[in-house]
């Protein structure tokens, strides 16, 4: 876990790419591959920079929605090449990531949805979940399943007798 964490400070919390970029891209991935303990989360910074949860809500439906401006569409269907189908990469994507993105960019984005994506894959491989591994609290966690973890909590709370 202190690899896992290690990587993560590093790519994520850190880096040339702005950090909303790479929370956005982070959900894509987290709601392809339907890992629950990824997707339950929200990076507190990304939510400061104006990140809602209407967003998360439409993420898999980026190219039509509204709540994405360009830049965020052309980094989230980057995302999806990446994870799904390479061939997505064309000219007309590469035109569109060099207009948005400096190539330290474009290298550290790329591995952090190459990153992202095994990492997901892991611990959904693995079936962890919040508050199993590590003393998880709430903070960064989405408001259901922050409640989720409220209520495993309480019913894991031994009765207490007069």
């Amino acid at each position: 876990m202190k690899a896992f964490n290690n990587a993560w400070e590093v790519f994520f919390r850190h880096g040339v790419t702005d950090h909303a970029i790479k929370e956005l891209c982070r959900l894509y991935i987290s709601k392809s591959v339907e890992c629950e303990y990824c997707g339950g989360q929200r990076s507190v910074l990304a939510r400061q920079l104006g990140a809602t949860e209407a967003q998360v809500d439409e993420i898999l439906n980026f190219e039509s929605s509204e709540r994405f401006d360009e830049r965020e569409r052309t980094a989230l269907e980057w995302a999806m090449a990446i994870a799904w189908d390479p061939t997505l990469a064309a000219d007309d994507l590469w035109d569109r990531l060099h207009r948005h993105f400096t190539e330290p960019q474009l290298v550290e984005l790329g591995h952090f949805i190459a990153l992202t994506l095994g990492q997901q894959r892991f611990l959904k491989t693995v079936g962890i979940r919040h508050g199993e591994v590590l003393a998880d609290g709430e903070a960064g966690l989405a408001p259901q399943e922050a409640e989720r973890l409220r209520e495993k909590r309480s019913s894991a709370a031994p009765a207490v007798t007069p």
